[in-house]
This record gives structure tokens, C-alpha cells and sequence, in this order.
């Protein structure tokens, strides 16, 4: 098994908050934690290639709309 890092870049804490739940109900992964960062605010994941894959993307979804 591969272990990779996910992470996506969102502007404030409410949206990290909803792309971290829609990640951790996509597949299971390890929500490693949230990076404070100037522009906004970067959620980190760990999991296998596919995993996270899958997870980033609903995480994208959960937020655009």
C-alpha cells in the first residue's frame, strides 16, 4: 500500500471544516489536521493513492457549492 498526502487550499475555517467532513465520509483515510496559512487555510490528509484521490475530489465538491 502506497501512503500519499491530500491537501486542499480553502479560505476560512466554516469551508475547511466542510471539505474535512465530506473527506472523512468519502473513504477512510487519517485527517492529519488543518495549516493556517496567510491566504487561507490548507487541510492535510494521508491515505492510500486511491483514497485519497477519491476524498480530495468530494472534498472540491463540497466546497464549490
Amino acid at each position: 500500500m502506497t501512503l500519499v498526502l491530500g491537501v486542499i487550499e480553502v479560505y476560512g475555517v466554516p469551508a475547511a471544516v466542510e471539505a474535512a467532513d465530506a473527506i472523512c465520509k468519502a473513504t477512510s483515510i487519517t485527517f492529519v489536521g488543518y495549516e493556517n496559512t496567510d491566504l487561507g487555510i490548507i487541510t492535510i490528509i494521508r491515505g492510500d493513492i486511491g483514497e485519497v484521490n477519491m476524498s480530495v475530489n468530494e472534498g472540491l465538491e463540497s466546497v464549490r457549492t
